[in-house]
Formats: structure tokens, sequence, C-alpha cells
């Protein structure tokens, strides 16, 4: 594996901490899907799915053209995500964000119904 791509996967969940980080990232995601870890800020972003992202990541042709990773934390204050921060516990929650909304919902580290659910939900880049 080059450098340049294990940098890629160093980086490939990215943390938003608070509205304003939201409120800017917004507009740079186009018609790509998000994949959002929210979890407690004492607990921290799953560690036990990560493998299955990197996996989705190297796997998927153009994955970075088509799909994000984000850990919100659920007292960052996001409105859009404020019903769903409730449910994170200290198990994972994850949600599916697509054209400004919540395409999908997977409580607990479930990697397949994770992976079934984002497969069905990837945009197609010749739509573009």
């Amino acid at each position: 594996m080059s450098a340049a791509m294990r940098q890629k996967l160093a980086e490939l969940i990215k943390p938003i901490g608070s509205q304003e980080e939201w409120d800017e990232f917004i507009p740079t995601v186009g018609k790509k899907i998000l994949v959002i870890d929210i979890h407690k800020k004492w607990c921290g972003p799953c560690d036990v799915m990560r493998p299955t992202f990197e996996r989705i990541f190297l796997n998927t042709d153009e994955c970075d053209k088509k799909c994000e990773f984000l850990a919100v934390h659920s007292e960052s204050g996001i409105k859009q995500l404020e019903q769903y921060c409730e449910k994170a516990t200290s198990k994972p929650y994850f949600v599916l964000w697509k054209d400004n909304e919540v395409v999908a919902k997977v409580d607990g580290a479930n990697a397949p119904e994770l992976q079934t659910l984002l497969s069905e939900n990837m945009p197609n880049l010749m739509d573009e």
C-alpha cells in the first residue's frame, strides 16, 4: 500500500465537533453520502467499525467521490442531528445522510447492516 493511501486511511474519519464545523462542511458534500458515527464525547468514535469503513473505502470505486465518514459527539449541538444524538449511548449509533436528510440508521456496530444500507444509498457517479 502506498504512503498516500495509508495517509488517506489515517484521515478517513473526519471529526465534526460543532454546528459551525457542520455548516462549513455540508456545502462541500455535493451528492456524497455521509456515514456519521454519533457517539458520546467520553466514549469516542467507534473503533470496532473502522476496519469496515476502511474496507468500504478500499473496495468501492471512487469512494472518495461518493462517500465520507464523519464522527460527531452527541454534545456537539448540531441541530440537524439532535434527534439522533439522543440515541447515542455506550454503543455506536450511525446515520447515513444524503441530499440533506437522514436516509438510514444503524443502532450498534452492525457492519453487515451498515454495508447493505450504504450500498443501497451510494450515489452513482454516472448520474452527475
